[in-house]
């Protein structure tokens, strides 16, 4: 058989060349182009080395500074080689650095493979914690801006009798968001469609179509507690760093949050429209739960409220919906995984505001 190797010999022109190996009965032999070197198979010496220990050098035991090295591992199998007893150990060796060195590159790409497996598993706890690192007067500033740059695109109702009522009505709410460290504001606009939104820091936008839809301060403290966990979870924060590059959240991570702060801020002027994910929901869902319940409200108005929506989406008057449903997908599997928390059951005082007056009071302003 002959094998691929280099020959490193002081007469070839560069030091050393690539030619064809052989192993003779008799002889180890290498011919480079019109140059060959041989010796006597009783002189040969087997050992690895090389760059990461993996090659295979042939030596005369009497002429050190000459080596022929190749990387096929083949020739550890060669017969004339096997069967020679004075190889057995040399060859024994030989295999067992080569093992160690499969074995070192298979432990690297397993530890770097299970690095990567563990940075995609974790990365919503590692985007979490760095979103946590930032100051949340830097998110209501950049809350600010966003409300400034929206401000003209729509009609807000300046009556803060009405104002009062809803934040009076979720006041507990309110409180649970600010021992978070969140100072939440509320406004209403003109608009039919059935939406509510929130800014980084603590603005919360209310639609007029939410408000007139709704049936009840259950629906309506459902619909914002949900919006209340946004901003307290640090969705649309979390939002934005779930879209850099994962190593990019690791070096955050282990220096300081100022990078991301800055980088965050060059993709601000996009958060107000980043539609959540359905992880972001769903967790928004069972924080804005637990809300309710702390105020002793029915959580279960947000489960009426869903149903509402679910039953309308399937009207003429989808369209109106669809701003609403576009940003809050998968409502049947949300009502179902609402409907399945034991808490329903609980007994919750009734909200004594009527709500029908609340209702005629906005109906007469946008009017």
């Amino acid at each position: 058989m002959i094998y691929t190797a280099i020959l490193i010999h002081p007469e070839l022109s560069f030091g050393r060349s690539e030619g064809d190996l052989h192993i003779e009965n008799q002889k180890v032999k290498i011919i480079v182009e019109d140059f060959e070197y041989e010796f006597p198979l009783s002189e040969l010496i087997i050992e690895t080395g090389g760059a990461g220990n993996k090659f295979v050098f042939l030596k005369s035991k009497y002429k050190k500074d000459i080596s022929i090295y190749t990387k096929d591992k083949r020739i550890l199998n060669n017969s004339i080689l096997t069967n020679t007893k004075a190889f057995v150990n040399d060859i024994k060796e030989a295999k067992k650095g080569l093992n160690e060195v499969y074995w070192g590159i298979s432990i690297v790409a397993g530890l770097f493979l299970l690095l990567a497996t563990s940075l995609y598993l974790f990365k919503d706890n590692m985007v979490h914690s760095l979103a946590n690192k930032l100051p949340v007067q830097w998110e209501e500033k950049l809350g600010d801006k966003l409300f400034i740059a929206i401000e003209n695109d729509y009609a807000f109702l300046h009556n803060d009798s009405i104002l009062n009522v809803i934040t009076t009505t979720i006041e507990p709410i309110i409180n649970e968001a600010k021992q978070e460290g969140f100072n939440l504001e509320f406004f209403v606009i003109e608009d039919d469609n059935v939406n509510a939104f929130a800014l980084p820091g603590g603005k919360i936008v209310i639609n007029s179509g939410l408000l007139t839809r709704a049936e009840s301060w259950e629906e309506v403290a459902g619909v914002l507690s949900h919006e209340v966990a946004h901003v307290t979870l640090r969705h649309h924060v979390r939002g934005a760093i779930s879209k850099l590059g994962i190593f990019t959240i690791v070096s955050f991570l282990i220096g300081d949050g100022s990078a991301v702060a800055a980088t965050v801020t060059e993709m601000g002027s996009q958060l107000e429209s980043l539609a959540y994910s359905r992880s972001f929901e769903i967790e928004a869902d069972n924080k804005g739960w637990e809300y309710l319940k702390k105020a002793n409200i029915n959580p279960y108005g947000m489960i009426t409220f869903f149903e509402k929506l679910e039953k309308e989406n399937e009207s003429s008057e989808l369209e109106s919906l669809m701003s609403f449903i576009s940003t809050h997908p998968d409502t049947k599997e949300r009502i179902t995984s609402l409907k399945n928390k034991p808490e329903q059951k609980e007994e919750y005082t009734p909200l004594e505001l009527n709500y029908k007056n609340f209702k005629e009071a906005i109906l007469y302003e946008i009017n």
